[in-house]
């Protein structure tokens, strides 16, 4: 009977030692995905990106965690990179498509950046890229088509 009990209080030793312990890494990942909403609300872009890419490397099995914002991370600095382009800085046509391609892993585009990511397109003669973009805001109810009708009317001009 004896041996019964000490079993018994070992068991419920290592259910707590093990219980405090995911307690304590729930807390640490709650503080860490904190920290990174903060930089959300003060608009670091950058720092948003690398820190939740940092964090589902620590923790995979948190992959997925606030993708939404991770993706409007990446489309405001792609974005940024495509006012530098129109801007004259050819070169940051290439990165904010890129940068537009990356958003997409996480979320969709939102219709200010499906235009800036058709513009892209456009402007590197990825033609047939450019024709998926229009199609997919075809297809989505929260975009408003007509917006696209310019880029439409480019892509016809070049064939």
């Amino acid at each position: 009977m004896g041996f019964i009990k000490f079993v018994i209080i070992i068991a419920i030793c290592i259910g707590v030692y093990f219980g405090y312990k995911q307690m304590s890494l729930i807390k640490v990942q709650t503080k860490e995905l904190n920290r990174l909403r903060g930089l959300y609300s003060n608009q670091k872009w950058e720092e948003i990106t690398k820190g939740y890419e940092t964090f589902w490397k620590k923790y995979p099995e948190q992959k997925g965690v606030d993708k939404k914002n991770v993706s409007n991370a990446y489309q405001f600095i792609a974005s940024d990179l495509h006012i530098k382009a129109i801007s004259g800085d050819k070169s940051k046509y290439i990165e904010s498509a890129q940068t537009y391609e990356k958003a997409t892993e996480f979320g969709k585009l939102n219709e200010a950046s499906l235009i800036d990511q058709c513009d892209n397109y456009l402007t590197l003669k990825k033609y047939d890229k450019a024709k998926e973009i229009i199609k997919e805001a075809k297809d989505r109810s929260d975009i408003n088509e007509r917006r696209f009708k310019t880029y439409q009317m480019r892509i016809k001009r070049k064939f």
